[in-house]
């Protein structure tokens, strides 16, 4: 069929359209870095303790075991900032002349992901699917399922190894197939090795699409089997009887573990192109933040939790992140946000009020020209509704502590004693009670009583570490009412 309809085209150009697209991986926004940024109380305060011999100039109700604050040394406090990004990591568009120009070579057909979930029972949304317009893309999408499967074992001339070509009998425009190919990325994060780049064409009423992987069939084989067995370790590890809660927080932290953010991929999209998917993030242990989401979303799937991806911008450039329903309610969550020069909490589990001070969610697509999405126009297909903060990892897990009431002093103690003996170095902070947001951070780290150190200091010594030697780094989260803290032991 192919060299026939090759044919066709080179004798009839004028009567069979043809043009190539490509649909744009989603770039990122960099991950936040997380840098001294000393505020100028945090530096006053900083600078009284060190002139001082680092002594601690004030106590709360913990220190009673403190002899004299006189005595003791504090570990330094910096305060640290997480910054918008600055940099714009999209994925290059690449556009291929050769689209269409030769038969396609013989495929072969890839394993697909065999991964089993012993303890949750597995989630597979659709939902972009769903929001599919018409049966006619649906149907364009169930095909697309079938051929990224299909891989050829040698370049074609384009350079790449071409899928399975699709065919359907009804002519979708543009912009519906660059939406049908979207909706499909968006539900299969376990799809890596699909290139950005498509081609298509029509013949009478008949509409052809031609995609491209980066890697032959026997290589995709060989890949997938190493993501299966990450992909299965992961899962295995999982406690069974864990909340939905417990389990988000166990694959967020399995993910800022074992990933960091690929810098490289900025400069170099097409040799590094595994940061921006699933693969990258779980089995090279290096993502952008599209790589971060579909992990994310990929693992909370087989963990038995609702998760899907969503697309817009933050600090100017492209980004992803993730909504994920805990207890029937829907947060969003931006693991790559999260995951700077220390863990932090400020975007796990937000509503979208709190999300859009620093964030813009691309619009639907519903609401976009065609002409739009033909030039690129970011958009999502669907939109969860995100309007709590009820599971905020703050008021969840965050240890609770005050300015001015002193009663859960000797608590938030013991919480960072167990803490670090557990190898825990950064801790979320729930600022309760009635106190001005700004004055309670300002009498915890920065000015009488430093109620931090004081919890630092009793907490490092009962575990033998040098509270004095000790650095302390902190960042704000106002909007939460949180604050993360890591020390760096000595």
């Amino acid at each position: 069929m192919a060299n026939k309809f090759i044919s066709r085209m080179r004798r009839a150009l004028s009567a069979v359209l043809i043009s190539l697209s490509v649909l744009q991986f989603t770039g990122c926004a960099s991950i936040p870095d997380i840098s001294a940024a000393t505020s100028s109380a945090a530096e006053t305060a900083s600078s009284a303790l060190v002139q001082s011999a680092g002594i601690i100039s004030g106590v709360s109700s913990t220190a009673s075991s403190v002899s004299s604050a006189a005595e003791k040394q504090a570990a330094s406090v910096e305060k640290a900032s997480v910054q918008k990004a600055a940099s714009n990591d999209v994925k290059t568009i690449k556009m291929s002349n050769y689209a269409f120009n030769s038969t396609n070579t013989q495929s072969k057909t890839v394993t697909r992901s065999l991964t089993a979930a012993p303890s949750y029972s597995a989630v597979t949304r659709k939902d972009g699917y769903n929001a599919l317009s018409s049966q006619l893309e649906r149907t364009f999408y169930d095909l697309i399922s079938a051929s990224v499967y299909k891989i050829s074992e040698s370049k074609s001339q384009d350079g790449y190894y071409t899928a399975g070509d699709v065919y359907v009998i009804g002519k979708l425009s543009e912009a519906q197939i660059i939406t049908v190919i979207q909706a499909y990325f968006d539900d299969n994060p376990q799809v890596f090795w699909i290139t950005n780049t498509y081609s298509y064409a029509y013949s009478g009423n008949s509409t052809y699409l031609r995609m491209y992987s980066y890697m032959s069939a026997s290589d995709c084989n060989s890949a997938i089997t190493a993501f299966s067995a990450k992909l299965q370790a992961a899962v295995d590890a999982m406690p069974s009887g864990l909340s939905e809660f417990d389990r988000e927080e166990y694959i967020f932290d399995y993910i800022v573990k074992n990933c960091s953010y690929d810098d490289a991929a900025v400069t170099d999209q097409s040799g590094r192109w595994q940061s921006f998917t699933s693969y990258g993030a779980v089995v090279n242990g290096s993502a952008v933040c599209e790589g971060y989401s579909k992990a994310m979303q990929l693992l909370c799937g087989y963990a038995g939790l609702n998760c899907v991806v969503t697309e817009g911008t933050a600090g100017g450039v492209r980004h992803m992140w993730n909504a994920v329903c805990i207890d029937g309610l829907w947060y969003y969550l931006d693991v790559t946000w999260c995951d700077g020069s220390f863990v932090v909490y400020n975007y796990f589990n937000i509503p979208e009020s709190t999300l859009k001070k620093t964030h813009v969610i691309a619009p639907l697509v519903s609401s976009l020209a065609e002409s739009q999405i033909n030039n690129g126009d970011q958009f999502n297909l669907f939109l969860q509704q995100c309007s709590s903060s009820k599971e905020s990892y703050y008021n969840v897990k965050g240890i609770k502590v005050s300015g001015t009431d002193s009663s859960g002093d000797s608590a938030a103690v013991s919480s960072i004693e167990s803490g670090l003996k557990s190898g825990q170095t950064s801790f979320a902070f729930l600022i309760s009670g009635d106190s001005d947001y700004d004055t309670a951070v300002k009498s915890l780290l920065s000015s009488e009583p430093y109620k931090i150190n004081t919890y630092f200091y009793e907490a490092l010594s009962a575990c033998g570490f040098r509270p004095q030697n000790s650095k302390i780094s902190y960042v704000e989260d106002k909007d939460n009412s949180g604050l993360n803290v890591k020390v760096a032991l000595a």
